[in-house]
């Protein structure tokens, strides 16, 4: 798969948004906690990510090389609203696991890091490349 500079850029942008997103969601559920008849909810984006970076038909056509395109298909990447149909945790009907939450939120925490290394690699290679250029 061809992925051009502003794709990669683009995709780290996004994914890092949406991991944010995620842990919101993930702590409110944490906040809720104690709330009767609360149900725990999460967002699932990861397949549509992969296949909007897939998409060839979606690609913006440039008259120049110089000019960034890619990753406009990114931009519409919506996360979907999962309401696991789980059963209650407590007699309150309240379905977070605080254990399962606190997890998952180690994980969210510990990908959007990675996302935030990749795009600092990025950067610090754009930085050498101007600074290199400008030698």
């Amino acid at each position: 798969m061809d992925i051009s500079d502003a794709r990669i850029t683009a995709l780290i942008e996004k994914g890092m948004d949406l991991r944010l997103q995620r842990q919101n969601l993930l702590a409110s559920n944490l906040a809720n906690v104690n709330t009767p008849g609360y149900r725990r909810k999460d967002i699932t984006f990861e397949d549509k990510l992969r296949s909007a970076m897939e998409m060839k038909g979606m690609s913006v056509s440039r008259t120049s090389e110089n000019h960034l395109g890619g990753g406009r298909n990114l931009v519409a990447v919506a996360p979907d609203l999962v309401i696991p149909a789980r059963t209650a945790i407590n007699n309150d009907l309240n379905s977070v696991d605080m254990e399962s939450e606190l997890s998952q939120m180690s994980r969210n925490r510990l990908l959007y890091e990675v996302l935030i290394q990749a795009m600092t690699k990025k950067m610090q290679l754009l930085e050498y490349t101007i600074r290199e250029a400008g030698s």
